[in-house]
């Protein structure tokens, strides 16, 4: 059996951040494990019902490893690292951002011979700069109304966080899951587990 780490956890139809949820579990809950990945957890919610919750949402069972048995990923600071840094307005249309000051953050793969990084090495890089950022941002508040990341490679792509949003995540107020639902991805179809897209 698994549990939940916190209310309002999102138990969802498919193992993907755009899913729509069934329901919002709540702390201490229990799920039968059925299958999991790196990712997600398959989970009976009762008798033929099944749904899908986000593996850090969980306090996987002792049996079960930290992280699957397969070949282990790489490191998203070993294939990624930061190249500028800059205050400028959000070059996209998303309401949350329009025509506010962001801070951009360039990112460039440190090989760029590597072959294609995948959605989930970008996430995983994101997420320690935005962690890294929102601290900087709480010892120095700097004017600005969110974080943009930009993937500046050929399979690139851009995602932007409101500081509202960010606040609320690290205070443990929204899982990761729900974060990732409500940053902004474009184009979308580069981050397939992603949540608003340019065209939303």
């Amino acid at each position: 059996m698994a549990a939940v780490r916190k209310s309002g956890t999102a138990v969802v139809s498919s193992p993907s951040l755009s899913s729509k949820p069934i329901f919002l579990a709540t702390a201490h809950d229990e799920f039968e494990v059925l299958n999991y990945n790196q990712d997600w957890v398959h989970v009976r919610v009762s008798g033929l019902s099944r749904g899908w919750i986000w593996r850090n949402d969980l306090e996987m069972p002792d049996s079960i490893p930290d992280t699957p048995t397969a070949a282990p990923s790489p490191r998203a600071a070993d294939y990624f690292h930061v190249v500028r840094e800059e205050t400028a307005q959000f070059p996209g249309d998303w309401e949350p951002l329009r025509g506010k000051n962001v801070k951009l953050i360039s990112v460039q793969k440190i090989d760029e011979s590597a072959k294609d990084s995948g959605s989930q090495l970008k996430l995983e890089f994101a997420k320690s700069i935005f962690e890294k950022s929102y601290a900087e941002m709480n010892q120095k508040p700097d004017d600005v109304a969110g974080i943009v990341l930009i993937f500046d490679s050929a399979d690139g792509g851009m995602i932007a966080v409101s500081q509202p949003t960010l606040a609320k995540w690290k205070s443990g107020v929204l899982s990761d899951l729900a974060f990732w639902r409500s940053c902004y991805f474009d184009p979308p179809e580069t981050f397939p587990s992603g949540g608003h897209s340019a065209s939303q």
